[in-house]
């Protein structure tokens, strides 16, 4: 399943990036949506602390 839209990934249209298969479209920056290409960006999560 991919990660952004939830649908089923098949071999032929996978990405593989950050340990999860995604469709190519659906690899983008949630920031700017640029496309992305694996393993050519990072997972960076922060918390806001109060």
């Amino acid at each position: 399943m991919c990660p952004r839209c939830g649908k089923r990934v098949y071999f032929a249209e996978k990405v593989t990036s950050l340990g999860k298969d995604w469709h190519r479209p659906c690899l983008r920056c949630e920031r700017c949506s640029k496309t992305l290409t694996p393993g050519g960006h990072a997972e960076v999560r922060t918390e806001h602390m109060l």
